[in-house]
């Protein structure tokens, strides 16, 4: 899939199109304290903020991004949710 997505496209270039197509095509779950794999994700097409960045770093690996790079997320919250 993320080869699909990201075509002849490289490194930023590559990043960028997978992180748009995760926003565009996984909508955000508020559901705190909630963790499912990268592939349950993909086959909802809904999850968190931490379950739709993680698998945005699986699909940045899948396609070789981590072999250069070191990617991660920092999740950033304030333990209040509405």
């Amino acid at each position: 899939m993320a080869f699909k997505i990201i075509g002849d496209s490289k490194d930023l270039e590559a990043a960028k199109k997978l992180a748009v197509w995760v926003t565009k095509n996984v909508k955000y779950e508020k559901r705190a304290v909630f963790y499912q794999s990268p592939s349950k994700t993909l086959k909802r097409h809904l999850g968190n903020c931490c379950c739709k960045s993680d698998l945005l770093l699986q699909m940045m690996d899948a396609v070789g991004l981590c072999k250069n790079h070191k990617i991660c997320y920092v999740h950033v919250g304030n333990n209040h949710y509405h």
